[in-house]
């Protein structure tokens, strides 16, 4: 691959079909933390999360069934969020 590019035969294939596609190879510019973007407003009820330490199975399977969202931040601590 290197001869030829930096792009695997895989990688090739993958963009000729158009087929989605993150880089992991990638550098991105920004260094924008996940903690200083998902802050709710003051009057926002808080974020759902799961988090990394406190949760037991159960406590993430009622999350997923009380709630209609598809993908949740990871956080250390719900004082972390």
């Amino acid at each position: 691959a290197d001869a030829l590019g930096r792009e695997g035969i895989y990688d090739a294939h993958i963009r000729l079909n158009g087929y989605p596609f993150l880089e992991a190879k990638e550098e991105f510019a920004h260094k924008t933390l996940a903690m200083d973007v998902m802050k709710p407003r003051r009057n926002d009820p808080l974020l759902t999360v799961l988090t990394q330490d406190s949760m037991t199975v159960e406590d993430v399977e009622t999350i997923i069934s009380e709630t209609t969202y598809s993908g949740f931040p990871v956080v250390v601590s719900r004082e972390s969020q």
